[in-house]
């Protein structure tokens, strides 16, 4: 039996992770293809769902770590998730629905963000040349980090 070794404070979802809920939560039936590159911002880009890398972006002293003296941490860890969508696209609102449920989801009975104690997002949408639309979409996950 294999063991998965996780870096000490690494983020608790991996891209992996985010690919999975996606692929359980948008029907089959769609045919929305998911992603695990992120597209280019000024080449033409196929339909569908992109996923980028989960990594940590801020690390700020936890107010009960001043008070107490210890080594508590807030680390915001950021994803993205790009859907290109084109014109008259028939699930483009359910699309960006289960992507915004993304913040909530739970799978088996596990909400897919379990650890992060605040989970935001943001939507920029965005008509350009190369596509009919971009929604891109941006995560920010808070948890806890501890020094050993």
């Amino acid at each position: 039996m294999a063991h998965t070794v996780v870096p000490l404070n690494a983020p608790l979802v991996t891209t992996s992770d985010i690919i999975e809920a996606l692929r359980l939560t948008i029907p089959r039936e769609w045919n929305i293809p998911i992603y695990d590159d992120f597209p280019s911002e000024v080449d033409v880009v196929r339909f569908g769902v992109y996923v980028s890398d989960v990594h940590t972006v801020s690390r700020s002293v936890n107010r009960l770590g001043v008070t107490y003296c210890s080594n508590i941490y807030n680390a915001v860890d950021q994803f993205g998730v790009t859907y290109i969508s084109f014109q008259d696209d028939p699930y483009n609102v359910q699309v960006n629905a289960i992507i915004a449920n993304l913040a909530t989801d739970q799978i088996d009975g596990v909400p897919l963000f379990d650890g992060y104690f605040s989970v935001t997002f943001e939507q920029n949408l965005v008509y350009g040349p190369t596509q009919a639309e971009r929604h891109d979409w941006t995560f920010q996950l808070t948890r806890m980090e501890f020094n050993t």
